[in-house]
């Protein structure tokens, strides 16, 4: 896995398939915590047994979420905030795509 910030992030699964994740636009405040927020989000994807491409987008989201809030440890998101941030991030992208 390759996290190139702005770029989104490049994730090879185990069986050796590809997955390209869109970044999640967010107004950056306080990077701080924003990486811890993508690992814990991704040792969540992995233990819940989810794919690839569910897992390494749900840890973007989260590292989105908090990259764009003050705090640190109080600003780590939830499941259904993440879950709300992916919606809304597609329906962006697919609203630029038209």
């Amino acid at each position: 896995m390759v996290k190139q910030g702005p770029k989104g992030v490049l994730a090879v699964a185990r069986d050796g398939s590809a997955a390209e994740i869109a970044p999640v636009p967010v107004e950056v405040v306080n990077g701080l915590g924003a990486g811890d927020a993508f690992g814990g989000a991704l040792c969540h994807g992995l233990l819940a047994g989810w794919d690839t491409r569910r897992t390494v987008a749900f840890a973007n989201a989260a590292g989105a979420i908090v990259a764009g809030r003050l705090a640190c440890s109080d600003a780590m998101p939830t499941q259904a905030e993440i879950d709300t941030k992916l919606r809304e991030a597609s329906l962006a992208s697919t609203d630029r795509k038209a």
